[in-house]
């Protein structure tokens, strides 16, 4: 019998597998898949790691229940069992990565006990922006939009439609995770804004559509995960200090940020446009995530893309007046 016994209407499913804990592994170059018989497979580029992190359950009749996390900060991971199909690929590349806790790893796989997710990899690197403070800018125009500094342009709060015929601006279309959908996404590649910011990237996306794209529609939202050290705090105190100082000498001003659970956030507003920086905790690796997000929205009037002549002209009769 073949890993799936494919039954009616084409579903792979073999009767008594753990959605958790089987499934098939498929390693092609760096790419991982994980393969499961109710449908839901995932995949992670192995170069893109950011941590590896085990998890030990206490056994089941006699079978290994344990979990191997490949993470990527800011995107969905995998966890793949050791028990599935094929995992001895997955161990053999683990036990060649450099810096890896190999002797953890084969401590916890080793006891039949339980035992809390423990990092085994976790990336090392340097923080992925630069701060220019000397950098010549022009005031911030929050009406008219982000100025793109190095090149002298402005990525405007425009139609998704407009800035896609912008030269410098990259798109590509992408599945939703309801595949029936799709939406725009739309990519600055290093730009530099905020009175000398260097950023890998800012972006920003596109309703969601199932056939004909909305994108007569006007762009609400920019984005930018920006990659830390292992000084992740020291590196948002930078940021946020820099960013900070930019906005306060271009008239505008900081705001209340009430934050739920341990994360760092700080935020501003100049008119009608907003901008935040967070950067979260992990309470997996007990400290603050190497990522934070910087988010920089706009408010238009939306009402005449979502209102419609015959709504506009309902009116409440006096017998609901009354109630």
């Amino acid at each position: 019998m073949g890993f799936w016994t494919k039954l009616l209407g084409g579903k792979r499913r073999r009767l008594g597998m753990n959605p958790v804990f089987d499934g098939q592994v498929l390693m092609h170059g760096d790419r991982l898949s994980l393969m499961r018989w109710n449908g839901d497979d995932a995949s992670i580029a192995l170069n893109d790691l950011d941590l590896v992190i085990i998890t030990k359950y206490s056994p089941a009749d006699g079978m290994e229940r344990c979990l191997i996390e490949l993470k990527r900060l800011g995107k969905a991971g995998v966890s793949v069992p050791t028990t599935a199909k094929g995992f001895d690929r997955l161990d053999r590349w683990l036990k060649r990565l450099a810096d890896f806790d190999l002797e953890s790893y084969q401590r916890i796989r080793n006891t039949d006990e339980a035992h809390d997710a423990t990092v085994l990899w976790q990336r090392q690197g340097p923080a992925a922006f630069t701060l220019s403070p000397d950098q010549i800018s022009p005031p911030s125009d929050e009406k008219q939009g982000i100025f793109l500094e190095n090149l002298g342009q402005w990525l405007p709060w425009s139609s998704y439609a407009a800035l896609g015929a912008l030269p410098f601006v990259e798109q590509e279309k992408t599945v939703c995770p309801n595949r029936r959908f799709h939406e725009w996404v739309y990519v600055v590649k290093r730009p530099t804004l905020l009175g000398g910011l260097k950023l890998k990237s800012l972006r920003t996306r596109s309703e969601a559509f199932e056939e004909t794209p909305k994108l007569h529609l006007p762009v609400t939202r920019y984005l930018s995960d920006i990659r830390l050290s292992t000084d992740a705090t020291g590196d948002f105190q930078r940021l946020a200090g820099h960013i900070g100082r930019f906005l306060t000498a271009a008239g505008g001003e900081a705001k209340q940020v009430s934050t739920v659970g341990g994360h760092l956030a700080a935020a501003w507003f100049q008119g009608e446009v907003d901008y935040r920086l967070d950067c979260y905790f992990d309470e997996t690796i007990g400290q603050y995530q190497s990522l934070a997000w910087l988010v920089i929205e706009h408010a238009p009037d939306l009402s005449p893309f979502y209102t419609s002549a015959y709504g506009s002209n309902l009116r409440l009769g006096p017998g609901v007046d009354s109630l």
